[in-house]
């Protein structure tokens, strides 16, 4: 079984913070690795808060040794001496494991890396920069991803390239530990005192990325406000939002912060949005229980979206938009406390909140919560699969200039819905485009056929799809070839 096995980080990693859930389920893994045996080298991004390293569990070493900018989206946007100090430091790691694992990619110094040592990699994106490049730059010996979303992506893209040979995907779905994200516990916030039982309490857990969702999440405080409002009642509505680590060391940041205040301010909400410090991981729980209903609102291509998952097991419905791997969350009869809704449905949303929520707007209060949380999207279930695939079955490494070769990849004439496109009800909406197509029949055709099957035109053509649609959808990447 092999033993020694260095991990890579463009993000950085803090012995009493986590950075973003990408962090979160690098931990578990690395702490998973080890308890099975292995000693790990996990090599990160250097700051402040992480200078000289630490032991983030018996058998893993943090080694905070890229000296990178360690936020998004720019993480390699330093000075070139950085980098050549940063190739000096971490090749003798590189040199000495037995199998390197690339957690979320992006790291673009391949050459330290012995071509008899295998490569796993992981992406937790597919739609930023840093990602894209290392995917159709960089070969691996197995690509992991969290969900049949980033892989049908992955296949219709970079498979259908031609710039190399396909190496292995696996799908491995990010896991919670269902331990800690419990409906039982503790509900108090840090910032924040005893809640009123009568207040309607969103939350938001999520960076200030205008992609995110915040926008639309006050888009929605100021219908149910107004609800509230025209009802005569005291009660009254509130959104919860962490404060990111970086809010004060990153200037971009703390504009965006700026550009929500300033927003909540011009929609007489300013009083409704409360700050709190960001969460630790070990008090998301407590995040969760104390709201009643958790946006998820924002049309950033989430490649599976933990925060939904954990709201859920922590007895706190979630309501999500219908964009990116969110897609695949499961349907009401596994997530009867779920809502999905198309992005941008503002009155939707608060319809779906009014249905979930725990104060009289004429509903009865929220479904029960599922008997048991699907075991596949578990915490133990996850580490065990990073576990297998890195320890177990290890890829045995391939000749990456060969690999790298040129392929002839070809299309056999026939039409596929691309895997970031999906039907509503007179368009498809793009998660590319960030919006919609206005293509009614060709939406109307989709949602009533959920097929993932190939047509050709012709066919598309006799089921009714006007011409001008179909020659749109092609050169919008709407409809794209399949390759064979």
């Amino acid at each position: 079984m092999l033993r020694r096995i260095v991990i890579t980080s463009i993000a950085p990693l803090f012995p009493d913070a986590v950075y973003g859930g990408s962090q979160a389920i690098l931990s578990r893994i690395a702490i998973g690795l080890a308890e099975a045996g292995a000693t790990i080298d996990l090599i990160c991004s250097a700051r402040p808060e992480n200078s000289g390293g630490f032991d983030l569990a018996a058998g893993v070493r943090v080694r905070p040794l890229l000296r990178l900018t360690g936020a998004f989206p720019d993480p390699y946007e330093v000075p070139p001496a950085d980098l050549a100090a940063t190739a000096r430091d971490i090749a003798p790691f590189l040199k000495a494991a037995e199998l390197v694992y690339l957690h979320a990619d992006i790291f673009h110094f391949r050459d330290l890396i012995p071509t008899t040592t295998p490569i796993v990699r992981s992406f937790h994106d597919f739609h930023y920069e840093t990602a894209l490049v290392s995917a159709f730059a960089h070969s691996a010996d197995l690509t992991i991803v969290p969900s049949r979303y980033v892989a049908n992506c992955i296949r219709a893209t970079l498979g259908a390239s031609g710039l190399r040979e396909m190496e292995p995907v696996r799908i491995i779905p990010n896991g919670i530990n269902t331990d800690l994200f419990t409906p039982d516990g503790p509900s108090d916030i840090e910032g924040l005192g005893p809640r009123h039982p009568d207040d309607l309490v969103l939350l938001y857990p999520h960076r200030p990325d205008e992609r995110k969702g915040i926008f639309e999440a006050l888009a929605v405080l100021s219908l149910l406000a107004a609800s509230l409002n025209s009802s005569g009642t005291d009660r009254r509505v509130r959104l919860v939002v962490p404060r990111h680590l970086d809010a004060g060391n990153l200037p971009f940041m703390a504009r965006q912060y700026a550009e929500i205040d300033a927003r909540a301010r011009d929609m007489g909400l300013s009083r409704s949005i409360e700050y709190v410090p960001w969460v630790s991981q070990e008090q998301m729980p407590n995040f969760y229980r104390y709201g009643d209903i958790t946006l998820c609102l924002g049309n950033i291509i989430e490649s599976f979206g933990l925060t939904p998952y954990e709201s859920i097991a922590c007895g706190t419905p979630a309501v999500a938009v219908n964009v990116g791997g969110y897609r695949e969350l499961p349907d009401l009869q596994t997530f009867p406390t779920l809502r999905r809704i198309d992005h941008g449905d503002h009155e939707g949303a608060e319809t779906a909140i009014r249905e979930l929520a725990e104060v009289s707007f004429g509903a009865t209060g929220p479904p029960p919560l599922p008997a048991q949380f699907p075991a596949r999207f578990t915490e133990s279930q996850m580490v065990s699969a990073y576990v297998d695939a890195l320890l177990g079955n290890p890829p045995a490494p391939v000749s990456r200039a060969a690999s790298s070769q040129v392929i002839d990849t070809k299309a056999d004439g026939r039409l596929v819905l691309a895997p970031w496109c999906y039907a509503e009800s007179d368009a498809i909406y793009d998660d590319y485009a960030y919006g919609r197509h206005r293509l009614p029949r060709l939406a109307e055709f989709f949602q009533g056929n959920d097929t993932d099957g190939a047509l050709t035109e012709q066919e598309l053509m006799d089921a009714g799809i006007p011409a001008h649609e179909m020659a749109e959808a092609v050169a919008q990447n709407v409809l794209i070839q399949r390759y064979v």
